[in-house]
């Protein structure tokens, strides 16, 4: 019956800043919120468990804002890249089998409010040059399904984690000609995104970053 005070969610207020040191994500660019500790990360198991329903709202408008941040520092390599693609697609890591039974897909969720504010932001990009306009078209689809591997990453130490996730998961539909942001909603090793990243490129995909 706590309601979340302003302190605490004022730790997830702040802009996305790359992540370093991640050895698993195959030199993928990737960006966070903040730090996986403290009050953050008794959110972030509260809202994954379902013990506190009301930080659905919450992460939600997280997700809203960390997408259009995204989008509107969108630049370099990134932005040059987008406009030959059919759209940008935000996908989300692959939930394991016991957490989609139990309806709880965070990233899934989380994958659509970026996708959202991403949508937003990359409206101030209209204006562009031809050569460097955004796509029309962005959306979010939950596309990828893991194999190999137990579904807990918990309790595992980082060459655990590594060879937990050693296997790239399986992608559903075709995604050809899409530029691609990926979406989790912890990061450690980086290898469930690497090896996220690395399934979605070998079918096709532009893989912009996570």
């Amino acid at each position: 019956e706590t309601a979340l005070c302003p302190q605490c969610r004022s730790l997830l207020d702040g802009p996305p800043a790359p992540v370093g040191h991640l050895g698993g994500a195959q030199g993928l660019e990737v960006h966070a919120l903040s730090p996986y500790a403290g009050a953050v990360r008794a959110l972030v198991l509260a809202w994954k468990h379902g013990t506190r329903e009301d930080l659905r709202a919450v992460m939600a408008q997280v997700g809203r804002r960390a997408g259009q941040d995204w989008a509107a520092g969108v630049g370099g390599e990134a932005l040059r890249r987008l406009p030959g693609c059919r759209g940008l697609l935000v996908v989300p890591a692959p939930s394991g089998r016991t957490r989609r039974l139990r309806g709880r897909l965070v990233a899934a969720d989380l994958a659509d409010t970026v996708a959202t504010g991403a949508a937003t932001g990359l409206v101030g990009q209209g204006a562009a040059p031809a050569r460097h306009r955004v796509p029309d078209l962005v959306a979010s689809a939950d596309v990828l399904r893991r194999r190999g591997g137990s579904g807990h990453q918990t309790g595992l130490s980082a060459r655990g984690r590594r060879l937990n996730r050693a296997v790239a998961p399986v992608v559903l539909s075709p995604v050809s000609g899409w530029a691609v942001l990926l979406v989790d909603d912890v990061v450690t090793t980086g290898t469930t995104l690497g090896g996220c990243a690395r399934a979605l490129r070998d079918t096709g995909a532009c893989v912009l970053g996570a």
